[in-house]
């Protein structure tokens, strides 16, 4: 291990990194956490150390070495410090949200199952926080550790185990659009060796300084933001997931005070602050220092890039700093990716796409952004995925690739090990597979492009229709739908696959609806040339998301065949409505979201009943619960609403009260009576907001977030 430069590049495992940097640098920071924009808590590299050695001690006490531990927290530095202990114990950690709600904890316990996890890491503040109580339901039998009860200052006399690079580091669970979650399994090799290919494409060292609200959880939050700048010594701002959509500019303000040289996020988020922070608000935030802003995790929009800087450029930003990455669990997190500069975006014929050929065409052209290239960071080749054949360059395929970032696997499941892990090319060396992404994609002047899906992929009378494709094009024509998630997805009809679009939407006003729908099937008609089977008008919740934010496009199909997508309005041609019509019996169906989704908001007072059937029905929906199991006595948070779903409440008490309510108002309300008795008083107070006009909450920053 190189100590002049600091480089971490000999280190064979995590443990290594924060044990290098806790002797060269021990009082400098590491990490630190911001609440509002306030500092709450931090760590230096000599604290880290020795906290995840006092809880690697108490852990291996506990008979914790080898086995698998879930961490359960909130976003928080307590989530590092078990992470953290648990690599120094040779315990491997679980990465996965907190549970919140009763599906939420279904899914938890049927993780730890997965898993085979023995323990479970936590603390008394995080279960309040969570509105949590230990044990959960299902999860008896494990072994609770709270840090609440360990002396996280003190220095055991222990000896620690011995850990390689060959050694599990954690389990990081991943669900793909169908598939229930598997756990990939990481090896401490698989992440130093994916740190180290990132330090090299964007040149960060000990002088960066990371910024970050992503999920802890998350592999771009853990793996690109946290590990990668414990890999390189240099601070990591943290702050909540929940901060950056309440108010964006926080996120701005945290780069800008700190001088944030690197962060990372989904496409969303850059639309996100283009539509939530207008120039008059960036008065005081400098972006001058920003080096890397990668966009990742979704699908990377040319055209939000472009109006991001357009936007920001004026407060200091450098276009230069816009990166383009590709990765995925399987390969910890980064393949490969590229600074986004001239020659870099492209448009290809959308017909030759289609046809799964590449020409490159300025009319009527899909514009893609390139996500590097190929061959620096990992050996990549694009593959027919039916005779595995390697395809020559300008030729559509799906993505394969080979690296020493890529995990060993999944985690008890060798048979999906096998496919997805030990890709084989025809003729190619039965001892070097490839990962097989299922990603869509093609290679040209040695630059590599990714358009999509396989299993997205809805062929429409011979054509490949790219679902990115779709939801460009409506966004680009309809202004209603903009930055709104978009699902596309294709439903079998006799002898073909028609065209189905579901988009979530806050609110639908009953007159506008088919307006809506008319001018979405236009769009998609006049820029794709594709007749739609079907526009579905969803509640805001209703499109589901992976863990890293991609829209699930085929859960919604299911959802959709099911008839347990909650619709608000919808257009179906016949053939499709027969479909639909097929699927479950009346009595187990979704009803729309609420029947107070669509109404023009109330002019004159409501009563009690109404506001209480109004919030139960909304609280129900968000908690994937049923309303008959809702009482004007339960709290929100008890039924699994987490700050996101309070913020998607009170939007919907705006659009059906016209009333301004505080998330700490909302917060304070201990059940949905007391929130329906809060609402009646505004709105006898005559507390009401202008109609078109949402109550601005970007100056709230004393709100309490929960």
């Amino acid at each position: 291990m190189t100590t002049e430069n600091l480089s971490m590049t000999g280190a064979a495992s995590l443990v290594d990194c924060v044990r290098h940097w806790a002797h060269k640098q021990p009082n400098d920071l590491s990490y630190c956490f911001l609440d509002k924009g306030r500092e709450v808590d931090s760590l230096t590299f000599r604290e880290l150390d020795q906290q995840a050695c006092a809880l690697a001690f108490h852990l291996n006490k506990q008979g914790a070495l080898g086995e698998r531990a879930l961490l359960l927290f909130p976003q928080g530095l307590d989530y590092l410090r078990a992470f953290f202990g648990c690599l120094y114990g040779k315990v491997v950690p679980v990465t996965t949200s907190p549970p919140t709600g009763d599906r939420r904890v279904e899914r938890f316990t049927a993780l730890a199952d997965d898993a085979e996890a023995r323990f479970v890491v936590t603390s008394r503040a995080a279960l309040t926080a969570l509105g949590l109580s230990a044990p959960l339901p299902g999860l008896e039998r494990l072994q609770w550790i709270f840090l609440d009860d360990i002396d996280l200052n003190a220095r055991p006399a222990w000896q620690a185990p011995a850990i390689d690079r060959e050694d599990l580091a954690f389990l990081q669970y991943t669900s793909g659009s169908t598939a229930s979650p598997k756990g990939v399994m990481l090896s401490h090799g698989n992440l130093v060796a994916n740190e180290a290919m990132m330090q090299g494409t964007f040149g960060n060292s000990r002088h960066s300084v990371f910024v970050s609200w992503l999920p802890l959880y998350h592999d771009m939050g853990l793996i690109a933001m946290v590990l990668s700048a414990l890999y390189n010594g240099a601070p990591c701002y943290l702050m909540s997931p929940e901060d950056f959509v309440r108010r964006p500019l926080l996120w701005l303000s945290a780069i800008s005070q700190y001088g944030g040289t690197v962060t990372a996020a989904p496409d969303f988020a850059y639309r996100l602050c283009i539509d939530r922070i207008p120039k008059k608000n960036m008065a005081e935030i400098d972006l001058g220092s920003m080096q890397t802003m990668l966009s990742g995790a979704e699908p990377i929009r040319v055209s939000t890039l472009e109006r991001f800087v357009e936007h920001f450029q004026p407060f200091g930003l450098n276009p230069d700093a816009m990166f383009a990455g590709y990765g995925l669990a399987e390969s910890s997190v980064y393949v490969s990716g590229e600074y986004i500069r001239e020659g870099c975006t492209r448009s290809f014929g959308r017909a030759a796409l289609e046809a799964n050929e590449v020409i490159e065409s300025d009319r009527d052209g899909l514009r893609l952004v390139s996500c590097g290239q190929v061959g620096v960071d990992s050996d990549i080749r694009i593959v027919d995925p039916n005779t595995r054949a390697e395809l020559p360059p300008a030729r559509v395929g799906e993505i394969w690739v080979r690296n020493p970032g890529i995990g060993q696997g999944y985690w008890r499941r060798p048979e999906q090990t096998e496919a997805t892990f030990g890709g084989l090319l025809n003729g190619g060396s039965p001892t070097e597979p490839f990962l097989r992404t299922g990603d869509l994609g093609f290679i040209t002047d040695g630059k590599l492009f990714v358009c999509g899906r396989i299993k997205d992929l809805v062929i429409v009378r011979g054509r490949n229709i790219y679902p990115a494709d779709v939801s460009t094009a409506i966004e680009d024509a309809v202004d209603a739908v903009k930055s709104r998630p978009i699902a596309v997805f294709g439903v079998d009809v006799d002898t073909h696959e028609e065209l189905v679009v579901a988009i979530a939407l806050k609110h639908v006003d009953d007159q506008a609806a088919q307006p809506l729908i008319a001018s979405v099937r236009g769009a998609v008609r006049e820029a794709l040339g594709v007749e739609l089977g079907a526009v579905l008008l969803v509640s805001n919740q209703a499109v589901a998301r992976t863990t890293s934010g991609k829209i699930q496009h085929l859960r919604v199909k299911e959802d959709f065949l099911s008839h347990r997508l909650a619709l608000r309005a919808q257009w179906m041609t016949p053939t499709v409505e027969a479909v639909w019509s097929m699927g479950s019996p009346a009595s187990e169906r979704i009803q729309p979201a609420s029947k107070y989704a669509n109404p023009t908001p109330a002019t004159s007072i409501p009563d009690r009943d109404v506001v209480v059937e109004f919030l139960i029905a909304e609280v129900a929906r968000l908690a994937d619960s049923r309303a008959e199991d809702i009482s004007p006595e339960d709290g929100m948070i008890q039924k699994g609403l987490d700050s996101l779903r309070l913020m998607t409440l009170m939007e919907s008490i705006e659009n059906r009260f016209s009333v301004d309510l505080r998330l700490a108002e909302l917060a304070d309300a201990a059940t949905v009576g007391a929130l329906a008795e809060a609402i009646i008083s505004k709105l006898n107070q005559g507390k009401r907001i202008a109609l078109g006009e949402p109550a601005s909450r970007d100056n709230a920053l004393e709100e309490v977030v929960v």
